[in-house]
Order: structure tokens, then sequence, then C-alpha cells
């Protein structure tokens, strides 16, 4: 983590320290799982509302 902490410091000219590096990674984990999971949710119900599947061609 300190050689990405050191190889933005070096490209962008300013100081990067590595717990912000760290943190900003973590939140950005957390929500890329969150959103999948809420897109993997969305779509299960679209696709659980008619189980003849007439619903699922009307949307398409």
């Amino acid at each position: 983590m300190t050689a990405i902490a050191r190889a933005l410091s070096r490209a962008s000219g300013t100081q990067v320290d590595v717990e912000t590096l760290k943190t900003i990674i973590i939140f950005c984990g957390v929500g890329l799982v969150v959103s999948l999971l809420l897109a993997e949710w969305i779509a299960s119900s679209r696709l659980a509302l008619d189980t003849n599947g007439l619903d699922l061609m009307d949307w398409i």
C-alpha cells in the first residue's frame, strides 16, 4: 500500500497519506458491494413478479 501511496505522491506532486488511501478504498469497496446487491435484488424482484413470464416481455 505504501508503494501505491508513493507513486500517487510522485504523480500528483502532493503528499498522499496511506491511511487516507485505505479509507477511500474501503468506502469505495463497500459502496460497490451495496450497489451490486441492490441491483441484484431489484432484478430478481422484477423477474419474480409474474410466474408465466408475460410481464417480462412487456418491459424488454
